[in-house]
């Protein structure tokens, strides 16, 4: 059997591993803040009705694929861009 030896695929699996940290990263704080935003608004809001409002856009975008900005952040990795 040819291939790379055990240590050496380990060590391509964890810069794998860090790399889809990396990928990931941003989505996870564009999340956090999102929520958080979202939240914050629907405490304060003034005009009845509009907490449960923006509750519901808070609970609809949670999770979203958000695919646009995936790209971005590819697109960006790709072309040689750090941070």
């Amino acid at each position: 059997m040819t291939g790379l030896p055990v240590k050496g695929a380990l060590a391509m699996s964890a810069e794998t591993l860090a790399v889809e940290s990396d990928f990931f990263a941003p989505r996870t704080a564009i999340d956090d803040l999102l929520f958080a935003f979202l939240t914050e608004k629907a405490q304060t809001a003034p005009v009845p009705g509009q907490s449960a409002l923006i509750l519901m856009l808070r609970d609809f975008i949670s999770g979203g694929k958000r695919v646009r900005p995936l790209l971005c952040v590819t697109g960006w990795i790709a072309a040689g861009g750090a941070g």
